[in-house]
């Protein structure tokens, strides 16, 4: 479920008009980098080596102020990830090529995480309006790193999606729009040096504590979100077992207020823009279900509660 903000980007330099160029949705199968690449054939340059196109390539990432919404890990900024390989997206809530990209990244983060691959979607939205289109989606099935804030010197020279490829020595290896070449990326994640198992078992336990942060603040599903990414990822490492045995425990004894949030995104099951595309009879339907279901499980789950009062204002029937 997604919404339309109104709200003023805090990145000027982004253009979010929806019709802008059309990207392929799969993520690292080639982005246009101002006329690079396609997935068969890496563009060269006089020298024979990769092309990349950006005034950006070769300098060390700017500093990035960053709000966390979502999987938020405890390595909360770029360069905590220097020594891996970091895709950094400049996306919109309204952007539909931006939301078209993010199951295919969401993919691609699972499938090369352990290989060094970090994501980063970052959107001058506030932190309201993402954490709302957050709120209202299928969070779950987003497996990277969201939030809003400033991109400080990385900017979208006029239309988004636009990425950047950060190389595990902390500079731009490449920028453009859409999604990264694959076989660019693949040629930084050769680069990156494997972890110690000190190190690996140190990540793993910084991300476990944000994990139980989030829990103690009631944030239950995306706790129990972090908690099975973390098993994954940091598979045989002692916090992954701690992780796996605590993503059980809160998934039993929160067993409620996940019901109600599943109840709840059946509702408002193929919502895209409310105002424009659902009838009043549908809307009306709508907000009975909502507040039936407020009425039964509201005060018992304070998380479920907040998303359904917004959802009532939005479908509020004039």
């Amino acid at each position: 479920m997604l919404l339309r903000s109104r709200l003023p980007l805090l990145l000027p330099a982004l253009a979010l008009a929806a019709a802008g160029a059309a990207f392929a949705p799969s993520v690292l199968a080639g982005g246009d980098g101002g006329g690079a690449a396609s997935e068969g054939a890496l563009p060269k340059g006089k020298d024979g080596a990769p092309l990349v196109v950006g005034k950006e390539v070769g300098k060390d990432i700017p500093d990035i102020q960053l709000s966390w919404v979502l999987n938020d890990d405890g390595r909360s900024t770029v360069a905590d990830h220097r020594g891996e390989v970091v895709i950094v997206d400049l996306w919109a809530t309204t952007c539909g090529p931006c939301r078209g990209l993010i199951p295919s990244f969401t993919k691609e983060q699972e499938e090369m995480g352990r290989k060094g691959l970090v994501i980063f979607g970052i959107t001058g939205e506030s932190k309201d309006v993402l954490s709302k289109f957050l709120a209202t989606g299928n969070t779950a099935a987003i497996g990277y790193k969201m939030a809003s804030g400033s991109s400080g010197g990385m900017q979208s020279p006029g239309t988004v999606p636009y990425c950047f490829v950060v190389a595990a020595d902390g500079k731009v290896a490449w920028q453009g729009h859409g999604a990264p070449p694959s076989k660019l990326v693949e040629a930084e994640l050769k680069k990156v040096k494997a972890p110690t198992a000190e190190e690996r078992e140190a990540r793993a336990a910084k991300v476990l504590a944000r994990a139980e942060a989030l829990a103690g603040e009631r944030k239950v599903l995306q706790a129990v979100q972090l908690l099975d990414r973390i098993a994954k990822e940091h598979a045989g490492t002692e916090a992954a077992k701690t992780a796996a045995e605590r993503s059980a425990v809160l998934a039993r004894d929160s067993a409620a207020e996940l019901a109600a949030q599943k109840a709840l995104e059946k509702i408002l099951g193929g919502i895209e823009y409310p105002k424009e595309k659902l009838s009043r009879k549908d809307r009306q339907a709508r907000l009975v279900q909502i507040e039936a279901l407020l009425k039964k499980q509201g005060e018992a789950c304070p998380g479920m509660k907040e998303i359904a009062e917004y959802w009532a204002g939005v479908l509020k029937v004039d």
